[in-house]
């Protein structure tokens, strides 16, 4: 995705992409969300650009499950990431991507490309219960059979 702007008389240019996407699991596992952006702004004579992500964390009820409501991710702080306010089996995730690119003619020729490459994006899950029930089993069977070892 990328937004390219001219100097004069086409000065500006924006791309706003929106996207939802729904993450579910059995149990409330889900505790916390990530993001971050890989891209670039290039400027060639005088202008800026900027590359801002926000989205928000909701519940099956439509309650945000992270404070403050929206997480904000740009390439100078990228990645970002923020806990849930309780951990959760369901989730509506919403995105806003928003490049721009403001040119200015300074009398030379200006160009300012905002461009991202990747989007990154994991919510964290705690394991499942069942998984340390395993673990201390199999630990405990190691240390058994070590010791009967250490007896013989």
């Amino acid at each position: 995705m990328s937004a390219t702007a001219l100097a004069p008389p086409d000065n500006h240019s924006s791309v706003d992409l929106a996207l939802t996407y729904y993450v579910t699991t059995a149990q409330p596992w889900m505790t916390d969300l990530h993001a971050g952006l890989n891209g670039a702004c290039d400027v060639q004579g005088t202008g800026s650009c900027s590359i801002v992500m926000s989205e928000t964390a909701q519940d099956i009820n439509g309650a945000s499950l992270i404070s403050p409501s929206t997480l904000v991710t740009t390439l100078n702080n990228s990645p970002t990431s923020v806990n849930f306010n309780a951990p959760a089996s369901y989730v509506r995730i919403t995105k806003d991507i928003r490049l721009g690119a403001n040119a200015s003619s300074t009398g030379g020729a200006t160009t300012v490309t905002a461009t991202v490459s990747v989007i990154d994006q994991f919510i964290s899950q705690v394991p499942e219960p069942g998984f340390y029930g395993v673990l201390a089993s199999g630990l405990s069977a190691l240390l058994f059979f070590k010791r009967k070892r250490n007896a013989a």
